[in-house]
């Protein structure tokens, strides 16, 4: 997985659209990482540009 090294200035993340709900952490977390690395679908290895699309994907496919 690719780092992500923020630059923003210090105390900006709760108005940037990295920063939402982590649902696996429980609490508000920076996503800038997950959004800036391509989500790969292990099964059929298609490289989606964000898990917002992949999930498009899978919604027109069934």
């Amino acid at each position: 997985m690719c780092i992500y090294k923020c630059m923003k200035p210090k105390g900006s993340c709760a108005k940037c659209e990295h920063f939402r709900y982590d649902e696996d952490r429980r609490c508000e977390a920076c996503m800038a990482n997950r959004d800036k690395t391509p989500d790969i679908d292990h099964n059929t290895l298609t490289v989606y540009a964000s898990v917002r699309a992949r999930y498009k994907a899978l919604s027109k496919a069934s």
